[in-house]
């Protein structure tokens, strides 16, 4: 199809022109024409002569020996020849191009260069084949060699044999020889002559030198190690999981796994997981220090503290009275509860390293819970022991946050020739709980008549040595009856309960209201006091209730149920979690963690 190949152009016989071009040298047909490619062309010259005179030193194989080395050098030379030549090519090409004046000289400088390089693959043959056929003469003058010395060695071991040809007394005396000088045992005797040929004294260097081996490598000491005993504890070796796998708890899987981050976390009844701001806040209702220990969540060793030494028995029993700890673990958010509430930024470490420039983890400090400074630095290094001391020593130092006023159980003397109008105290101090007037609430207190015929109007006027505010109790004449009495230890006189007496719960005293505020809506009532704020969930669905100081949880129950608008309903708080609408309706809500603020939970009952 318009082309040729090779076998038909190497078949055709060689033109006149081809013929004297092969006489022509080298350098002649591109030194005109091409002088950038005069270099190459030298160095293409000196490479085949260098090449030809090598072969030619060493084609005479029997006037001249050539080693393997050799042979390897003159092969890498043919390969360096051949790519020099198609450099040569290439670059004659790329300086030729399709310029037609070049090309006829390119054509036959490729055939000059063709025969050359057939020249050196033909003479690289001629070398291979002479190499083989020296390597086989070489390799049977070899095998003789070895066959005439094998055959001499055997003859001269004959003679030796022949000549040195012992008996069986000459064994035996050895044999007793090699006993007196090694005190070995016979048989291992027998083993090292038979060894050495009853050669007596070459036997005995191998027995010393192998006592000596053993003495170097095997420790006098060394016990051999034995396999262990293994207890079965399953019926059998190979048990497969698939017939357990349908009767897997998933659900009490996942909460194990929940219990194992129970484990580092500090005790319920005394810590706020969540932001730093929702700790102060409970800490200033409950008046109590903020106690923030911070830690790397990463490091166990870190969390090992709050397991070993802060949910002690002892450092405990200090923190649930007198401390809120708080502790920012963001890992278990997940898992537990935590508060979003307050108004602190500080919700992780790294808040916590930032605000108060703690380069170092853990730390463990006590914080005013108001202004949010550092009161006191703990150690974290300690033992429970230590750490229950400190506690002990901070709080002897500075007690409460909020300092009380302590007043004393006040009880209105029933003898009526007292001329005094002010309390006669009896009894031991105790912390003074908030008294207001009349008008706004009435605190419990305890009224005893001797002969119950006369009852008095009693009045009583401020006591300024303990700030008690102006309180009149005013009770009609014929309100006592004989058949309801109680006796108290210690004290055989009867207390009559009065009508308008309300009973608060257990160790707290009687509570005496006017009728016209016992029965006044939550709208008549006065307000007074700062603005409590307590959230209403129900349904999915939240309301904010506002509270005062003086309110009672009958209100608060009214308030409810103007928002809800059930029947009958379940009132919860969240912490601690308790029934509100089980509380006596008089119970203030201070008492009741109802006011300044709270979160409830209502239900349909």
């Amino acid at each position: 199809m318009g082309g040729y190949s090779s076998k038909s152009v190497a078949s055709q016989p060689k033109s006149k022109h081809e013929e004297k071009i092969e006489e022509v040298d080298v350098n002649v047909l591109f030194s005109t024409a091409i002088p950038s490619l005069q270099n190459e062309i030298d160095k293409y010259k000196f490479l085949l002569e260098r090449f030809e005179n090598e072969y030619m030193s060493i084609r005479d194989y029997e006037k001249s020996e050539i080693s393997d080395n050799e042979f390897r050098l003159f092969e890498k030379k043919g390969l360096e020849v051949n790519e020099l030549h198609m450099k040569l090519l290439l670059k004659i090409d790329g300086f030729v191009g399709l310029n037609e004046t070049y090309r006829p000289i390119r054509k036959d400088f490729v055939i000059v260069l063709q025969t050359r390089l057939d020249k050196i693959e033909s003479m690289q043959t001629q070398t291979k084949e002479l190499f083989r056929k020296r390597k086989k003469t070489a390799e049977g003058e070899n095998i003789l060699n070895t066959k005439k010395e094998k055959t001499e060695i055997d003859v001269a071991e004959q003679k030796v044999l022949k000549g040195t040809k012992k008996t069986q007394m000459d064994k035996d005396k050895i044999l007793a020889q090699f006993i007196e000088s090694t005190s070995a045992p016979p048989d291992i005797a027998q083993q090292y002559l038979q060894m050495c040929d009853y050669n007596l004294e070459q036997a005995v260097n191998n027995f010393f030198e192998s006592q000596e081996i053993k003495s170097q490598t095997v420790d006098a000491t060394y016990v051999p190690a034995q396999k262990a005993k293994v207890e079965t504890l399953n019926d059998s070796v190979v048990r497969s999981d698939s017939r357990t796998l349908v009767l897997r708890n998933f659900v009490d899987e996942a909460k194990g796994k929940v219990t194992h981050f129970t484990q580092f976390l500090p005790p319920d009844d005394c810590s706020t997981l969540g932001d730093f701001g929702a700790a102060c806040n409970r800490a200033a209702k409950e008046n109590r220090w903020v106690a923030a220990y911070v830690l790397k969540e990463t490091d166990l060793n870190q969390l090992v503290f709050i397991r070993d030494v802060i949910k002690s028995q002892q450092v405990r029993w200090v923190l649930s009275r007198s401390f809120v700890v708080w502790v920012p673990l963001t890992v278990v958010g997940k898992y537990v509860e935590t508060s979003d509430s307050g108004l602190s930024t500080i919700k992780t470490q790294e808040d916590y390293k930032v605000r108060y420039k703690n380069t170092q983890l853990p730390v463990f400090n006590i914080h005013n819970p108001i202004t949010g400074e550092i009161v006191e630095r703990l150690k974290t290094n300690t033992t429970p022991e230590e750490l229950h001391l400190e506690l002990k020593n901070f709080l002897k130092i500075n007690g409460k946050p909020f300092k009380e006023d302590e007043v004393r159980k006040t009880v209105i003397s029933f003898d009526s020739s007292s001329s005094s109008d002010d309390f006669v105290c009896v009894g031991e101090t105790r912390p003074a709980k908030k008294v207001v007037d009349v008008e706004e609430e009435c605190k419990p207190i305890s009224v005893l008549d001797d002969d119950k015929e006369n009852p008095e109007i009693i009045s009583v006027k401020s006591d300024k040595q303990f700030g008690f505010d102006q309180i009149a109790l005013d009770f009609d004449k014929n309100t006592t009856n004989k058949d309801e009495k109680k006796e108290e230890k210690g004290d055989e006189n009867p207390e009559e309960k009065l009508e308008e007496v309300v009973y608060t719960p257990a160790k707290e005293e009687l509570c005496v209201k006017p009728e016209k505020e016992k029965n006044a809506s939550v709208d008549e009532k006065p307000k007074v006091g700062n603005k409590g704020r307590v959230k209403v969930c129900f349904d999915k669905k939240s309301e904010v209730v506002e509270v005062y100081e003086n309110y009672t949880v009958k209100d608060v129950l009214e308030l409810i149920g103007k928002v809800v608008k059930l029947e009958t309903m379940a009132v919860w708080i969240n912490r601690p979690r308790s029934r509100i609408d089980k509380l006596l309706a008089a119970t203030p809500v201070r008492e009741a963690k109802l006011y300044p603020s709270a979160v409830l939970y209502v239900e349909k009952e």
